[in-house]
C-alpha cells in the first residue's frame, strides 16, 4: 500500500493510502503507522525464527513456512505493484498486474493466518481429543470407584453422578481426575484392610492416570503455542 503511486489506477480500495486517506489526517496516520508497525514486527520475527528454522519441528516449522512464503510472496507482489506503475493505464499487462495483485492478496492472508493459527489449532484439537477420551474413561472407571469410595464417602468430594453431556466441557477431565484421586485415597485406606485391587481395575487406573499426564502435557503445549 505504501509503495503504490497516485497515478496506479487502481481500484479504491487498493491505491496509495495518500489518495485514499488524504483528505482523513487522522486515518492516514492510523494507516501509516497500522503499516510500518506489522513490518517491523515481521521483520523481527523472521529475525529470530530464522536462524532457528531447522530446531522447529511438526506443525510449529510447518506453520511458520506458510508465514514464510506469505511474507515472500508480499516481497514478489511489492516488486510486481511497482513494475505496474510505469505501464500504460487500460493495457493489457497492467489489468493482468491488477488481478494478480488482488488475488495474490487474499493467498497472502490465508498463508500468514494458517502459519499462525496451525500450532494452536493442533494443540487445542489435542486437548479436545483428550477431554472427549477422559469422557469415556469416566463411565470406565464408574464401577472401580463405587467398589472403593462408596465405603469411604468421607474422602469423596462430590458423589454426584456423571452426565453424559459434561463431554462438551473441562469437566470431564477435572471430574476425572477427582475420581481418580478419591480411588487412591480409598485404596490406601482399604489396604489397612487387606484389600488388593484386581489386575484389570489396577490396569484401567494406570491407564486414566497417563491420560492426565498427557493432558496435562497438552496444556503446557498449548500455552506455549500461544506464547510463540
Amino acid at each position: 500500500m505504501l509503495l503504490t503511486f497516485p497515478w496506479w489506477g487502481a481500484p479504491q480500495s487498493t491505491r496509495w493510502v495518500v489518495s485514499v486517506y488524504g483528505a482523513q489526517p487522522a486515518l492516514l496516520v492510523f494507516q501509516t503507522f497500522a503499516v510500518a508497525f506489522i513490518m517491523t514486527v515481521s521483520i523481527s520475527a523472521l529475525k529470530i525464527c530464522l536462524p532457528r528454522l531447522k530446531q522447529m519441528k511438526g506443525l510449529f516449522r510447518s506453520g511458520f513456512r506458510m508465514v514464510l512464503a506469505g511474507f515472500s510472496l508480499a516481497l514478489a507482489l511489492a516488486g510486481v505493484r511497482l513494475l505496474g506503475n510505469f505501464l500504460q493505464a487500460g493495457s493489457e499487462p497492467k489489468a493482468a498486474i491488477e488481478w494478480f495483485y488482488e488475488t495474490a492478496q487474499q493467498v497472502i492472508v490465508i498463508l500468514v493466518s494458517l502459519g499462525l493459527s496451525l500450532p494452536r489449532l493442533a494443540a487445542v484439537a489435542q486437548r479436545l481429543a483428550l477431554t472427549l477420551k477422559a469422557a469415556r474413561m469416566l463411565r470406565r472407571i464408574q464401577p472401580i470407584w463405587w467398589n472403593l469410595a462408596s465405603s469411604e464417602m468421607d474422602l469423596v468430594i462430590d458423589s454426584k453422578p456423571y452426565s453424559r453431556v459434561e463431554f462438551l466441557t473441562v469437566k470431564s477431565v477435572a471430574r476425572l481426575q477427582r475420581r481418580i484421586s478419591e480411588i487412591r485415597d480409598s485404596e490406601i485406606r482399604a489396604q489397612t484392610r487387606g484389600y488388593v485391587m484386581d489386575t484389570q481395575s489396577a490396569e484401567i487406573v494406570r491407564e486414566v492416570e497417563t491420560l492426565l499426564y498427557d493432558y496435562a502435557d497438552g496444556a503446557r503445549n498449548s500455552q506455549k503455542a500461544a506464547m510463540r
